[in-house]
């Protein structure tokens, strides 16, 4: 029995496609794209953010234990005595003076005719305010004005700046006779600081130390 192809249906086969399923599809094939390309810029930018905020953590991390090494040998290696800080009879590498060398500052006033009481922090600029030894670019660039210490592979800056006494004990720090000043104990300034690497800031931090002479 012969088969009957029906006319209608051929022409409709023959008809071209309307093509809406492939538009929906690329449409949505370039929403998926640009989904996809802005989660690798906000993951990128994350982890950007993660490692800055990791070396600067780090950097902060290596200056403070630069600066407790600073601590611990103003304390016990640099074995200070009180010639040592009096202007008119330090004769050794451990003068603190206003030039800051080796990296041992001091702006003020206190020689061997002076009780410890009497010392005086008063800058050389004649000035009511101290000298900020901190804030001098050249003593950060000029070798001899500052110490250094490695932790980690990085070069950790530093200096010590004298702030003249403090009461020693328990004993009041004043007094009209000199003879009964009680003996003070001197007082530091340490300041540590780090170069900068690429666009981060440098990392600086300070403590006070006293120290029994």
């Amino acid at each position: 029995m012969a088969s009957t192809i029906n006319a209608n249906h051929v022409a409709n086969l023959s008809k071209p496609q309307s093509g809406a399923a492939l538009i929906v599809a690329l449409v949505l094939l370039a929403a998926i794209s640009l989904i996809g390309v802005a989660n690798m810029q906000s993951s990128t930018l994350e982890m950007r953010m993660a490692a800055s905020t990791f070396e600067r953590e780090r950097s902060f991390a290596i200056v403070d234990a630069g600066l407790r090494e600073a601590e611990l040998s103003l304390s016990t290696q640099m074995n200070l005595k009180l010639v040592d800080l009096q202007s008119d009879t330090c004769t050794t590498g451990k003068c603190f003076t206003s030039t800051c060398a080796n990296g041992l500052c001091f702006d003020g006033v206190f020689d061997s005719g002076m009780t410890e009481i009497e010392c005086e922090v008063a800058p050389t600029a004649g000035t009511t305010e101290r000298v900020k030894f901190w804030e001098q670019a050249t003593l950060w660039s000029t070798a001899g004005k500052y110490l250094e210490i490695e932790v980690q592979e990085k070069i950790v800056k530093y200096f010590y700046e004298f702030l003249c006494f403090v009461p020693a004990g328990t004993a009041p720090f004043n007094g009209d006779d000199p003879a009964n000043y009680n003996s003070g104990e001197p007082l530091f300034r340490i300041t540590a600081y780090s170069e900068s690497e690429g666009d981060r800031a440098p990392i600086m931090l300070q403590s006070t130390v006293v120290v029994e002479l």
